[in-house]
């Protein structure tokens, strides 16, 4: 038998049998190949543990929930309506996420402070609500000494489904938005509410010929705002030295418009002592039965508005609001 060698490989002669060629391979090209193998698998590894990782941080809250049962996430179909876990005086304090409430089978949780004044906080139904106004649930936000300063009824959709995870915010007056420290949600009737208190805020400036005076008197009943009533007047102060100056239509029409295309929207509402003359204006807002379906008229306040709420803002407007 015959042996040929060459570089790369080693051939059998045989007479009787077909060539057979064997590969050499030397320690280097072993090497390499192991060394690639070696690098592919250890990458693999490395990209498995990063994702193990980070699925492990992502699901982290819901593996926590199943261990803690006080966890706003730990879903429940046997949970009280009206329930809540490691409140501070009854009440969640805002940017601390271990407390939450449950009221009419929606449980709130997560109020925290974002940017632009605003306070995001999540909610989860514990069973299927058609209809969310229903719930009669308001959000209550208080300051360090427990006063409340804001009010807003919990309206986010028509009706919400069972069991998922919810968000929404709440925009508050800068100034409220520093004093804002504690949450509490509770459900308020206000249909047959009487009212107990009120304040005036009254506006006055000069605009042109014009000597404008707008007056809001604010009811309220229990620290909730129940109606409002608009006065709007506007005199004509020109002379007989300014008279040809100032005479034309469009500015001796000017408020008359404005109160006029008021008129038309408040008339499509239920609004009662309703009056309306020249330059003049008057008509009062009560909140329990307004119906704005088929009108443009926007509410200056929705029913349930605190006091403070509306001094702060209507202050920083340039009103100047007392108590009466």
């Amino acid at each position: 038998m015959l042996f040929r060698k060459n570089k790369k490989s080693n051939k059998v002669e045989n007479s009787n049998t077909n060539n057979i060629e064997f590969v050499d391979l030397d320690d280097s090209t072993k090497t390499k190949i192991t060394n690639t193998l070696e690098r592919r698998i250890n990458y693999k590894v490395i990209i498995i543990c990063v994702l193990l990782v980070i699925v492990f941080v992502f699901l982290l809250p819901t593996i926590t929930s199943i261990f803690d049962k006080s966890s706003p996430e730990n879903y429940t179909n046997t949970v009280n309506n009206n329930s809540s876990n490691n409140l501070i005086n009854g009440f969640i304090q805002i940017d601390r996420n271990d407390s939450n409430m449950t009221v009419n089978d929606v449980r709130f949780y997560n109020f925290t402070k974002r940017s632009n004044n605003t306070i995001s906080y999540n909610y989860k139904a514990e069973k299927a609500i058609k209809n969310t106004l229903s719930l009669k649930l308001y959000i209550e936000i208080y300051n360090r000494s427990e006063t409340i300063i804001y009010r807003e009824i919990f309206n986010p959709s028509t009706e919400i489904e069972k069991g998922p995870v919810l968000s929404s915010t709440i925009t508050l007056n800068p100034n409220l938005y520093k004093e804002a420290y504690y949450v509490k949600v509770v459900e308020i009737t206000t249909e047959n509410a009487i009212v107990t208190n009120s304040i005036n805020c009254t506006k006055e400036f000069t605009d042109g010929i014009f000597n404008v005076k707008y007056n809001v008197k604010y009811n309220f009943g229990e620290n909730a705002l129940l109606s409002y009533e608009v006065t709007k007047n506007a005199i004509i102060t020109q002379t007989e030295d300014n008279e040809e100056s100032t005479s034309e239509d469009t500015d001796l029409e000017k408020y008359n418009d404005l109160f006029l295309q008021e008129e038309a929207d408040v008339s499509n509402t239920n609004a009662t002592e309703y009056q309306r003359s020249d330059n003049y204006l008057n008509y009062t807002i009560d909140l329990r039965t307004i119906d704005l379906q088929d009108s443009n008229y926007e509410l200056l306040y929705n029913i349930g508005t605190v006091e403070r709420t509306v001094k702060v803002i209507e202050e920083s407007n340039g009103w100047s609001c007392s108590n009466e």
